[in-house]
């Protein structure tokens, strides 16, 4: 007889890898905190990012950052330098701020970190959680959060799972336990923020490079050839790749071009198919359907996952996933799973529905909107588009990449892995690029609160479309680069200093110390206030020769008097 699992009770374990999958993972924890079973962890080479994470336990973020430069971290690790790139300039780079979008500088942070034995908190979470499973005669699901374009997530997501499941396999080997990858696509990211082009290059090659790293993993696993070593757990000279990395792997991506989309968006995605009341519903199709619709080859692991709310008084004629799939629109031609869950009964015509798409309708009293979710699954990698940029022209797929290069890269074992993959990842070209980045001499610095991110990134999206430089971390710094060094030499070299004035910013321990070097260096202070804070003295002893731009209620008039003020400024 069936077991009849809740799902949406079950031991969960979510773990957010850099700094935009660890921000998704703590949104969602705070929705969902209450559930002991639900436990969250953070895992990122940057301090300064995760100062922001107010829900997840402190004792759940895992900083692999090193207070060292990279040139010592490899001395510690016997086999590094046959994979790490050889470039000078790396070598003097420290280890403690980010991993400035090179891959492989996360990867040395991670081997450093285990012989640190810092994943201990993890793994005995990983304990705690199966017990539990075996107590209440339940499965354990983990789900890992990230986007595949910064050198954090990308380096590591594939470690980080394999970890956890040799754990499980030593000392849990009968439970039954999936490890779902949550990836964030660039074209996710990039529509939610600013980035420069020569940056969205280097973001669009690293997500490339860590779906073709992980695909052919996934190829050795299911055809059978000879065993692939990679440094992953505690005993790193017998670590052999004896297990998929991800059972499966939902990729975020825009339904069309003209898909708007949000952070919230993801999370709601993320709580409405691990923790919704139709979670266990749309699960129980999803694995019954994998059963008898799947071949077990690599390219059928991958699935995509869209969401969306309406009003209870919309049509269903208003959902823009129920337009793609009647018009055909859908980029993949997998299996679709299309549920919905609303408080009555809708008049839905199934016949409009190619036969590959399963409908489910599930009646929820409770529910204060309609919520559709569509699943898609067994799709084939050829289908991502837009993955990587050269020449000025962006590849249609990822199938045409994949044909240029060697049949089966593992770019863990080949010491000339970054060559191989030519300008995918951490090129030499994208090294030189980054390091070789020089700022405007007329820009502004904006100072903010890491938990206003999103905040400061469309005040710097609205003034870079009016023409005006800004220079604002993480995305400014160059790869390979110390915040402790970018970020006063940007404060020196700026013109005007932009303070997003609020109560965050007030708390922070970055922004007091950059606005008293901004004032030591002499430079014009701006204050921009987004919020009606007490303005607290030291920040008015601070501000005493600064006109403050109330923002608070008026955001529009407020950011045309600042455009106004900052080209004056500049002029």
């Amino acid at each position: 007889m069936k077991n009849q699992y809740n799902y949406n009770q079950q031991p969960t374990l979510l773990i957010g890898l850099g700094g935009f999958g660890s921000r998704i993972v703590n949104d969602i924890y705070g929705q969902v905190k209450d559930n002991e079973n639900v436990s969250a962890f953070s895992v990122d080479t940057n301090v300064y990012d995760q100062e922001s994470l107010e829900y997840i336990p402190k004792t759940h973020i895992i900083s692999i950052a090193q207070h060292q430069v990279i040139s010592n971290g490899l001395s510690c690790l016997s086999d590094a330098t046959k994979w790490f790139p050889n470039h000078p300039v790396l070598f003097q780079k420290t280890l403690s701020e980010g991993a400035g979008q090179v891959r492989a500088v996360a990867r040395l942070c991670y081997e450093l970190s285990l012989n640190q034995h810092r994943f201990d908190a993890l793994l005995n979470e990983v304990n705690r959680l199966a017990i539990e499973c075996i107590q209440s005669n339940c499965r354990m699901k983990v789900s890992i959060v990230c986007t595949l374009i910064g050198g954090t997530a990308s380096g590591i997501f594939i470690q980080v799972a394999l970890l956890i499941k040799e754990y499980l396999s030593k000392y849990f080997p009968a439970l039954n336990v999936k490890i779902h990858g949550e990836f964030i696509l660039p074209s996710t990211f990039l529509s939610l923020h600013y980035v420069p082009k020569v940056e969205r290059r280097h973001l669009e090659s690293n997500a490339y490079a860590a779906l073709k790293e992980l695909n052919a993993i996934n190829e050795h696993f299911f055809s059978n050839t000879t065993s692939i070593q990679l440094n992953y757990g505690y005993d790193s000279e017998n670590d052999y790749v004896e297990a998929l990395p991800y059972d499966y792997c939902f990729l975020y991506d825009r339904i069309s071009l003209a898909h708007s989309l949000s952070k919230q968006y993801i999370v709601n995605a993320i709580i409405e198919r691990l923790f919704s009341t139709s979670a266990n519903v749309l699960n129980d199709c999803f694995v019954e359907n994998l059963r008898y619709h799947m071949r077990k080859r690599a390219g059928n692991l991958y699935g995509t996952i869209y969401s969306e709310t309406l009003p209870l008084q919309s049509s269903i004629l208003d959902s823009e996933i129920f337009r793609s799939i009647i018009n055909r629109t859908s980029t993949h031609n997998g299996k679709k799973i299309f549920m919905v869950r609303t408080p009555k009964r809708l008049d839905v015509d199934t016949a409009l529905f190619s036969q590959d798409t399963i409908y489910k309708e599930i009646i929820d009293s409770s529910a204060t909107n309609i919520t559709m979710i569509e699943l898609c699954f067994g799709i084939e990698l050829s289908e991502i588009e837009k993955m990587k940029y050269k020449s000025g022209q962006y590849y249609t797929s990822y199938h045409s990449l994949i044909e240029q290069l060697p049949r089966v890269v593992t770019p863990h074992l080949n010491k000339n892995w970054h060559i191989e993959l030519h300008d995918i990842g951490e090129s030499e070209e994208m090294v030189k690029t980054t390091i070789n980045k020089t700022i405007k001499e007329s820009f502004v610095f904006i100072s903010y609160s890491s938990l206003e991110y999103d905040i400061a990134s469309q005040v710097r999206q609205i003034l870079e479309t009016n023409g005006i430089t800004c220079w604002m971390a993480p995305q400014s710094i160059p790869a390979g680069s110390d915040y402790g060094i970018e970020i006063p030499k940007a404060i020196e070299k700026c013109k005007v200093f932009l303070l997003l004035l609020s109560d965050a910013s007030q708390k922070s321990n970055w922004v007091p110390k950059e606005i008293g070097l901004a004032i030591g260096k002499g430079k014009i202070v701006v204050p921009f206030q987004i919020d009606n804070t007490t303005i607290s003295e030291a920040f008015n002893f601070y501000l005493t020769n600064s006109q403050r731009i109330s923002a608070y209620q008026r955001m529009s008039e407020a950011y045309q008097e600042l455009i106004i003020r900052l080209k004056d400024i500049l002029r």
